[in-house]
């Protein structure tokens, strides 16, 4: 067997994992073997695969047929082997299993190994093809699932957009220059034209897949149908494909130079110090005491970091760092009054306060100090970025994990430590970027060779390994306690539903001024898209 099939024998194996869940269907029993061979071939299959590439070919490509690994993708496909069978666990539940939840897991199955082949794909139409079947895939889980179906089905149209957003940019992208094909180009282009249209199509698919934008509040309903797929997609699939999807797009067309980002960045300043203020006014008071804590480090983290690598780090980096902040809101959004620090700190990673490591924040300052943002008459509507991320971060990312009814009965003092290791785990990737690129992000990859080269690659991996360990354990022991009406205050954080009495207009409290307010937010953004095309076509 040649080294180089082990690229299709990752999904492959999902696929295979699937089949058996459909055997299940008549042999319920069968569904651990499915499980099993899930977990233990997939992220066996995708280490084997990075070892095989770094030994035999270096940094340059390791492909067959249409999948490909190189130094861009495999920080995109280990994450995702390695996650995706945990949080497949958590489809799994104690008990008989009906017909409905085998069938959803074997759609699971499916639509994991289409997202490990998307982040192997450098055919831009099978890119558009995979990421269309992953979500048809969680669809149709949802409806197997049977209970609530009806209240799941609307957090399928915010990735149902994307996909279509995604489709209309390779569309453009073949129409700017048929002869190009639809492979990525070895240097990127200037969005200009046709590619203009394409760079915001893209764009608009990778902010939608990501869940920044208002309607990705409508997947908070996954809530009331459990933890199971909303985990499993959102964690281990959307957060992935989101970023690869991203920086993508940062390799077709982010080619620039000059003084926009000093513009994006100045911009992207004022919203984050607004964004301080409401929140503490919105907030209790050991809330605010950690939000002021959050932004003490506001220069640090740009002074520290090193700006070589530009959006691949950015979006890589960003990528891990997401996951230990999710992790934190999940950990707060207990309703226990002890642990809403953790919920602080986890929000604020995701808004992008510093110190903690935030997508957006890392992502400005690499391409600030790489000095890749430029001149063009097009860049001004790509200016727009930073105030969508601001709107649509502030919009719901911390509702997607709040627990349904009661909260969640676990020791305190567990908790506590996995909350803690994930505050410093985001603290110490937002104050040392660069050493954490060292660790995670090297020109071929993530090093496995023992022992380490230094005393802080050896850091960052006990660190690491720390946190893995507690929440395993924590998520293990925890269980839902007696439902209690507790006021959910992670959501006064959020301007749709918070009083807001720092700005002048009326509390949005109405659900009818609520909706407008959505509807205003969706109109600037497909004005937006709207002027990308226009430029296109013009």
């Amino acid at each position: 067997m040649k080294a180089v099939y082990m690229i299709p024998a990752i999904p492959f194996a999902a696929v295979a994992a699937g089949l058996i869940y459909l055997i299940a269907l008549r042999f319920k029993r069968v569904r651990w073997a499915a499980l099993a061979l899930y977990t233990l071939s997939v992220p066996a299959l995708a280490l084997l695969a990075y070892r095989f590439w770094d030994h035999y070919v270096g940094p340059d490509a390791f492909s067959i047929w249409q999948f490909r690994i190189s130094p861009s993708s495999i920080s995109f496909l280990l994450p995702l082997a390695v996650v995706s069978p945990l949080l497949l666990w958590a489809v799994e539940v104690k008990g008989p299993a009906g017909k409905g939840r085998i069938a959803a897991s074997a759609l699971a199955c499916f639509g994991l190994a289409a997202a490990l082949a998307s982040v192997m794909s450098e055919h831009l139409f099978l890119l558009a093809g995979l990421f269309a079947l992953t979500t048809w895939c969680m669809a149709g889980g949802i409806i197997l699932r049977g209970r609530k179906a009806g209240r799941l089905l609307p957090c399928i149209f915010p990735l149902g957009l994307a996909d279509l957003c995604l489709v209309l940019g390779v569309v453009f992208f073949y129409l700017s220059d048929p002869t190009r094909g639809l492979f990525f180009p070895a240097a990127p282009l200037r969005p200009s034209g046709m590619l203009a249209a394409s760079c915001a199509m893209m764009m608009a698919a990778a902010l939608l897949r990501l869940g920044c934008f208002p309607l990705h509040r409508w997947m908070a309903g996954a809530a009331r149908g459990g933890k199971d797929l909303r985990l499993v997609h959102l964690l281990a699939v959307d957060l992935t494909l989101g970023t690869f999807l991203l920086f993508a797009t940062s390799r077709l067309f982010f080619v620039w130079d000059g003084v926009w980002i000093w513009i994006c960045l100045g911009i992207a300043g004022v919203t984050l110090c607004e964004l301080l203020r409401e929140l503490l006014h919105t907030c209790g008071r050991e809330e605010t005491w950690g939000l002021i804590c959050a932004a003490l480090g506001a220069g640090l983290a740009l002074a520290a970091a090193p700006g070589g690598q530009a959006a691949a780090v950015a979006a890589r980096l960003g990528l891990w760092a997401s996951v230990p902040a999710l992790a934190l809101v999940e950990l707060g959004s207990g309703g226990r009054s002890e642990m809403a620090w953790a919920r602080v700190a986890g929000g604020a990673s995701l808004l992008g306060l510093p110190p903690l490591a935030g997508f957006t924040w890392l992502w400005m300052e690499f391409y600030a100090l790489a000095g890749e943002f430029g001149d063009g008459v097009t860049v001004i509507f790509l200016g727009v970025i930073p105030i969508l991320f601001a709107i649509s971060l502030l919009m719901g990312a911390t509702a997607l994990l709040l627990p349904e009814g009661g909260e969640e009965d676990a020791p305190v003092w567990l908790a506590a430590a996995s909350a803690s290791l994930l505050t410093v785990l985001c603290a110490a990737v937002g104050l040392y970027p660069g050493t954490a690129v060292d660790l995670l992000m090297r020109e071929y990859g993530i090093p496995l060779d023992l022992p380490f080269d230094s005393w802080t690659a050896l850091g960052w991996a006990v660190l690491i390994c720390c946190v893995l360990a507690a929440v395993i354990v924590y998520a293990w022991t925890r269980r839902r306690g007696d439902a209690q009406k507790v006021e959910r205050r992670t959501l006064k954080a959020l301007p749709l539903v918070s009083p807001m009495r720092v700005f002048p207009h009326p509390p949005l409290e109405n659900r009818r001024v609520r909706g407008a307010a959505v509807l205003s937010e969706l109109l600037i953004y497909m004005m937006w898209i709207a002027a990308m095309v226009y430029l296109g076509i013009k």
